[in-house]
């Protein structure tokens, strides 16, 4: 399978194709959000044969009328928290978007905070603060490990919906 990512902005839209091991296979970058431009970039990526997924960013303010042009064309999207980088003297860590689904963070935030009371949670807490990290990070890492796994998880749920005759995706 190809996963096609989007990185959607105002005024353009950077596209890159990956296999299943993570090989760029190409990218492309467009110079407008017109209908058109959309399916030129529908066009680019069937040379990368069928049983493709776009993962679009969701920034629906700025992917909105891609996804509806990608719908239209008969593609299937997936679409992706973004991740932002937080930036703090001597300190890098990624952070995923305050924008994305409330309520997906609000059942993730859940789930870590039930999960890090459990053992082998706990022993990954530990290591990240006998590393020099702090608790609220130890918390912000299972989240991103527990978002990482339910987007695997849809992702395999909708290549399964898809290889089935009839099914709407």
């Amino acid at each position: 399978m190809v996963v096609v990512g989007i990185d959607a902005h105002e005024r353009t839209h950077t596209v890159v194709a990956v296999d299943e091991t993570g090989r760029q296979l190409g990218v492309r970058v467009t110079q407008s959000t017109s209908t058109a431009a959309h399916l030129d970039l529908v066009r680019w990526a069937a040379k990368f044969g069928p049983g493709r997924v776009r993962a679009v960013e969701d920034c629906r303010h700025l992917s909105r009328r891609l996804e509806a042009d990608l719908l239209a064309a008969g593609e299937q999207i997936v679409r992706v928290p973004p991740r932002l980088m937080a930036h703090m003297p001597g300190m890098r860590r990624h952070r995923l978007s305050r924008t994305g689904n409330r309520q997906l963070n609000c059942v993730i935030q859940g789930i870590a905070v039930t999960q890090i009371r459990c053992p082998p949670a706990q022993a990954c807490r530990k290591a990240r603060i006998a590393a020099g990290g702090t608790k609220t990070e130890a918390l912000r890492a299972l989240k991103r490990r527990l978002s990482d796994v339910i987007y695997h998880a849809l992702l395999a749920d909708s290549t399964t919906r898809a290889a089935q005759p009839g099914s709407l995706t």
